[in-house]
């Protein structure tokens, strides 16, 4: 194809074609998402840390009771114990919700730029087009 078009003896044709896929990235989008990601995973890894914390310290109570065979807690024990089970409940519930939120954001991110794509840029064309046809009947109506 090209060896036709440098017979013609004009080489615009072929300078034309595109050379290959190029990677055309939204750079807003990935900065918007990055910076979304960076302040949830910032809050995911606090809640992370702090319920290794949790069971660390479950684990170290158990064990120092667990030198003795069966485990013979003492009350106190088993409310600490108890406390640490039900944050850690509290702190996994708190990093799925961190979790669900990220990923909320993103998919009302790729919505609204689909929604732009697919539906405003043609509304908007459409409405230029409409604006653009009555003012081509005004101007031809008037005398």
């Amino acid at each position: 194809m090209n060896a036709i078009e440098n017979l013609t003896g004009s080489p615009a044709l072929s300078s034309l074609r595109g050379h290959g896929v190029q990677s055309r990235p939204f750079v807003l989008i990935e900065a918007i998402r990055r910076d979304a990601e960076m302040k949830f995973r910032a809050k995911e890894k606090a809640l992370q840390s702090r319920l290794d914390e949790l069971q660390k310290k479950v684990s170290a109570i158990e064990l120092s009771q667990g030198d003795k065979g069966a485990i013979q807690l003492s009350d106190t024990d088993r409310m600490t114990i108890e406390n640490y089970r039900s944050e850690i409940l509290s702190t996994r519930h708190d990093l799925r919700e961190v979790q669900a939120a990220l990923r909320r954001n993103i998919d009302r991110l790729e919505a609204v730029i689909k929604f732009i794509n697919i539906a405003a840029v043609p509304l908007i064309f459409g409405t230029i087009m409409i604006v653009a046809t009555v003012l081509r009947r005004r101007r031809a109506a008037k005398p």
